[in-house]
């Protein structure tokens, strides 16, 4: 899989890069993208096994529906160094998509699936005026965003809850919401090796850096051209940084409290405009926890700037608050 390499944009300009996917290509031709634009621009580890039960009828064959489900476990191998993710390799990731007039419902931001119901994104992909919650959708199981996929799934969302404090005090402070979607036939998503939660962080899971973790999400792969997004998923492997180093990097006023960051020295790497509220997902002792929400940057793949993520583990009170503890 050859690696996309992120092309270095003037040392000037600055731009805040509110979330899409990586692996950053020669600069083609085409617009500039708009990086201040939100969508284009502690848990318990859920209890059970992964047992496979084979359904068919009803017109679908070789469907397979896990009967429980252990959060954070992947059927495919993973694809180091970034490009076009195999399916089932992210069976976490969400989509959020956005309805446009005369377009019909659009891609708009990444998600991540934490049960049957409820799926992480970032606050900031919710700030659109004038819309509600009927605006939006969540699809499951996509990899082909050009195509039905074989476990694709598309739900309405019964309730959005944005954190009580997103931007107070800092522009992309809190940057975490929840959505819950409306069961249908009296079940939400159907679990499966192309659809699995990401584990949650326990309180005591630690933050190590310099281990390496997985972004992944639709976004721009080169961040000058507003037609670089790409049909199929897109993932890449992020180093975690230390918080102080974030902060001499991105600067008090921005960074802070609930934040991580995550990136290479040399930039190569890193989520871009369209990836925003996709998953951060380290292997922790075998089974991939959410670490980070993509959230914001300066830039995409920029050398010294690494990205910033929403820190789901200082969120999880909270998380809890509003799923009411899943379990």
């Amino acid at each position: 899989m050859d690696i996309l390499s992120v092309v270095a944009s003037s040392a000037n300009s600055l731009f805040f890069c509110l979330t899409s996917l990586l692996l950053l290509t020669g600069a083609g031709a085409g617009r500039r993208a708009d990086f201040r634009h939100g969508g284009f621009p502690k848990f318990p580890v859920l209890g059970g096994s992964a047992l496979e039960v084979s359904k068919t009828g009803g017109g679908q064959k070789n469907v397979h529906v896990y009967k429980t489900v252990t959060c954070g476990r992947v059927a495919t191998p993973r694809i180091v160094g970034g490009g076009a993710a195999a399916y089932g390799n992210h069976p976490w990731q969400a989509v959020i998509e956005m309805y446009r007039s005369g377009e019909g419902f659009i891609h708009h931001c990444g998600g991540v699936i934490i049960s049957s119901r409820y799926v992480l994104t970032a606050a900031h992909c919710l700030q659109n005026f004038g819309l509600s919650r009927h605006d939006y959708r969540i699809k499951v199981g996509d990899h082909n965003l050009g195509k039905p996929d074989q476990d694709e799934q598309m739900f309405e969302i019964e309730d959005l809850v944005i954190h009580p404090k997103f931007a107070v005090g800092g522009q992309y402070n809190n940057d975490v919401a929840v959505l819950k979607v409306r069961e249908q036939r009296g079940e939400g998503f159907r679990m499966s090796r192309f659809v699995t939660p990401a584990c949650l962080p326990a309180p005591d899971t630690s933050y190590t850096p310099g281990i390496s973790c997985q972004v992944s999400g639709w976004g721009f792969t080169d961040p000058n051209n507003d037609y670089s997004k790409p049909k199929v998923l897109h993932s890449t492997d992020v180093l975690l940084v230390a918080d102080k180093e974030c902060q001499q990097l991105h600067g008090t006023r921005g960074y802070g409290p609930g934040m991580v960051c995550a990136g290479h020295p040399d930039g190569i790497k890193d989520a871009c405009n369209a990836d925003s509220g996709g998953p951060l997902a380290c292997n922790i002792n075998g089974s991939y926890t959410v670490f980070g929400l993509v959230s914001w940057g300066k830039g995409c793949g920029k050398p010294g700037l690494p990205g910033v993520y929403t820190h789901i583990q200082y969120y999880v009170d909270w998380i809890n608050s509003v799923t009411g503890n899943i379990q």
